[in-house]
């Protein structure tokens, strides 16, 4: 019995993805589940994205979407063998909405994923991802869109465009600091003072919370730069 629920579990999942379109239209976006390759390899890692394209005035949200608002989540349907990492968060903007600051993403913004196949997949690798956001302006608008593709296993091929597309976005992932970099953190009253020491002299930053309630977000942040650096 349970070998049969789980070979209609496998069935069904490719079936969800083969009837699901990649691309769905909401209110004020389109949303694409788009794939860096034309052709994925087992065992080795690919890439997956949720291409959001939004109307002039409307945003999405980071993973802190600041003073109001909800980030875009995603459920994934993949079929045995392929697991899938955490999405990467381009860097947000802050969007000032009359008294409040959110933080998130107008025109265009890809949410990438990490997956990898390994070793015993081949044949086709039916991917679903069941999507849920909130778009806003004066006004917000809940979605979402089951979306499907599905991908060929053997040499890996890059698809040329969405390479392109994902290349641009990895850039905007915040990446860790590096070790020669020293920060350190205060609480002085109803201000948060970040010290970090980069060995140049920076004029050109601004603080992102990840978690949510930890600063006023509408405040003005101010930028002091050092001679040490």
């Amino acid at each position: 019995m349970t070998r049969v629920l789980l070979l209609w579990l496998v069935a069904a999942c490719a079936a969800a993805a083969q009837t699901a379109s990649p691309s769905a239209k909401g209110e004020h976006l389109q949303v694409t589940l788009v794939s860096e390759d034309r052709q994925v390899a087992a065992d080795e890692e690919f890439w997956v994205g949720l291409d959001f394209r939004l109307e002039p005035g409307w945003h999405v949200y980071w993973i802190n979407p600041g003073d109001s608002g909800q980030a875009p989540t995603v459920k994934w349907g993949l079929p045995k063998g392929v697991v899938a990492g955490d999405i990467q968060w381009p860097k947000p903007e802050r969007i000032a909405v009359a008294s409040l600051v959110d933080y998130g993403y107008s025109d265009r913004v890809l949410f990438m994923a990490p997956m990898h196949a390994d070793e015993s997949v081949k044949g086709r690798l039916p991917i679903s991802a069941d999507v849920h956001w909130l778009v806003c302006r004066e006004v917000c608008i809940p979605g979402k869109a089951q979306l499907g593709i599905t991908l060929p296993v053997g040499k890996a091929e890059v698809d040329p465009e969405a390479h392109q597309l994902f290349e641009h976005f990895r850039k905007l992932v915040p990446e860790s600091a590096p070790s020669s970099w020293q920060t350190a953190s205060k609480s002085s009253g109803d201000e948060f003072v970040l010290d970090v020491k980069t060995g140049a002299r920076e004029t050109n930053a601004q603080f992102f919370p990840l978690q949510e309630l930890q600063i006023d977000n509408a405040a003005q942040q101010r930028v002091t730069a050092k001679r040490d650096g």
